[in-house]
């Protein structure tokens, strides 16, 4: 399972870019600032050569690629609510036990997929760090058009 972002970088740079500038990010923790900006310039070299048009349609894929992270983020509190109820509901039905056991698993199983699309949505600080610059350089570009 993939980040929401790293799947954007990966669409827009593809992947020996991706891993290029994860390497970058990487080895250059301490130094956050020096590693964003050799991001930063590759990335707008990358997109200056584009046009107006596309550059605002890389932009709305941006925003809604950041909708969506936040939307996996807000609503993963009401996914635990509802598994929660819905299996101590299970629970105090009186079900055959293989009812019990196959329905149990199968909301289980749909809990683990939602939360493992958090928790990877969640810590991918290297993927946010490029989305961040990557941001910078199309704001940069449609303010200086």
């Amino acid at each position: 399972m993939e980040s929401v972002f790293k799947k954007l970088i990966r669409k827009e740079f593809g992947r020996k870019k991706y891993h290029a500038y994860c390497e970058t990010i990487y080895k250059n923790l301490a130094d956050r600032k020096a590693a964003c900006a050799k991001v930063y310039e590759d990335i707008y070299a990358h997109c200056s050569r584009k046009d107006k048009t596309t550059i605002e349609k890389m932009q709305g894929q941006l925003n809604e690629t950041m909708k969506t992270a936040l939307y996996i983020s807000r609503n993963f509190t009401m996914v635990f609510l509802v598994y929660a109820f819905a299996f101590l509901f299970l629970l105090g039905e009186n079900l055959d036990t293989s009812i019990m056991l196959l329905a149990g698993g199968a909301m289980t199983v749909a809990f683990l997929v939602k939360a493992c699309e958090f928790f990877v949505n969640k810590f991918c600080f290297i993927d946010a760090q490029i989305v961040v610059v990557y941001k910078e350089v199309l704001d940069k570009i449609l303010k200086g058009e």
